[in-house]
């Protein structure tokens, strides 16, 4: 096979490799039963009540078990101004429930929550109440009080960072991955070790930056609480924290053994601490039966993982110079033996997902009435976008370049 052919098959190749790196990007994200946060059931006062007496407490019920961060629970009047109310223990770990004081006076109160999902992230909302025949608050201080409670900045860098970690964790594990189940030539695994090295650097400093922003999300009070000390030590003892710690050390300890050229079997050491992190901190830690949701996902990270560092050193291949016809072949077999392994990985992605999908989901209505319902949707219409792409890579790519 000449070198002409490989370069006009790497103009058809690349476009549809980085749609599909894209796709399994989403897939990978979309499946985290992360997205399967804790919710608000019930309050009392329910949202927008109107009540003739001032109420002794403020209860709030969510679907499991919560955590409450301090100052988790406000109660503030209709000019945002604070209102004593004191946390009480009722011994239902999924209830939060605060004292207000004696002879609350008529007007417009807005009830603010902060907890923490058993997955270990942050869940936050507001409701409303009236005593009394007086006016609802005004909406720009409703906006106000929401925009403070759900984090603000801090909470859309931590979703930029997480999501930008599932990525590079893929990319680092799945290089290994890559070395020990493709790569067969020295070119080839030195390409996929160069780019799980790059994706391991990157997840260590993701992970040094995830944990002053996770505390700056979780106490709701803006960025300059990424550097309190009480909000520190509360992220690092919990379960991201020890997520995150796990991570940093895979992550180090791979990038390490990457660039040393160390061989599949080896890599392996750091390659499960890395993807089994995100194992430790989401959802599947909390629902039964844990062993299928746990297995589950660390199968479908495994298998997403292979899939998406095979298609970026695929494209790197297809891009590189080959300068004779040997050099040209090689990189036709490095993309039929991809072809077969990214056809299980299909398999795997898919089954893992939907293994993890029942018992998080529950119940058909829940697909359309909860975020995590509607996002498994969207997963689903991204299976067969890459199922087309991976047909189209098995029945008409590979066949070009072989």
């Amino acid at each position: 096979m000449s070198s002409t052919a490989v370069r006009s098959t790497a103009r058809v190749a690349v476009p549809a490799a980085l749609l599909t790196c894209l796709v399994a990007a989403l897939l990978a994200a979309s499946a985290m039963p992360a997205a399967a946060h804790a919710y608000l059931v019930s309050s009392e006062p329910a949202d927008g009540d109107v009540l003739d007496e001032a109420p002794e407490e403020v209860r709030l019920t969510f679907n499991e078990p919560v955590e409450v961060p301090s100052d988790g629970l406000r109660v503030l009047d209709d000019v945002a101004d604070r209102v004593r109310v004191e946390v009480v223990d009722d011994g239902d770990p999924s209830t939060l429930t605060g004292a207000l004081p004696v002879g609350l006076p008529e007007g417009a109160y807005v009830i603010s929550y902060r907890v923490i999902s058993a997955d270990g992230h942050p869940v936050s909302g507001v409701s409303t109440f009236t005593v009394g025949d007086t006016a609802t608050v005004d909406d720009a201080v409703l906006a106000d009080i929401t925009e403070a409670v759900d984090g603000g900045i801090a909470h859309r860098i931590g979703q930029v960072l997480r999501g930008a970690s599932y990525a590079a964790a893929l990319l680092a594990a799945g290089s290994a991955g890559i070395v020990a189940l493709v790569a067969r030539t020295r070119a080839d695994r030195t390409l996929a070790r160069r780019w799980g090295v790059r994706g391991a650097v990157a997840l260590v400093g993701l992970a040094v930056l995830s944990i002053p922003v996770q505390a700056a999300a979780v106490t709701g009070d803006g960025l300059g609480a990424a550097v309190s000390i009480d909000a520190l030590r509360e992220v690092l003892t919990s379960p991201v924290g020890t997520a995150v710690a796990v991570r940093l050390v895979g992550s180090a300890v791979l990038s390490m053994l990457l660039a040393a050229g160390a061989g599949g079997g080896l890599l392996v050491v750091g390659a499960v601490p890395t993807l089994g992190s995100f194992v430790l901190e989401g959802h599947q830690r909390t629902v039964e039966p844990l062993w299928l949701l746990a297995g589950s996902d660390a199968i479908h990270l495994a298998a997403a993982a292979v899939w998406l560092a095979g298609l970026i050193t695929i494209g790197a291949a297809l891009r590189r110079p080959q300068r004779d016809a040997q050099g040209a072949a090689a990189t036709a077999r490095l993309v039929g033996r991809f072809s077969a392994v990214a056809l299980a990985t299909v398999g795997a992605v898919t089954v893992s997902g939907v293994a993890m999908a029942v018992p998080l989901v529950g119940t058909g209505d829940a697909l359309l009435q909860t975020s995590y319902g509607r996002l498994l949707l969207v997963k689903l219409t991204a299976v067969l976008v890459v199922v087309g792409l991976a047909a189209y890579n098995r029945q008409r790519l590979v066949p070009r370049v072989l």
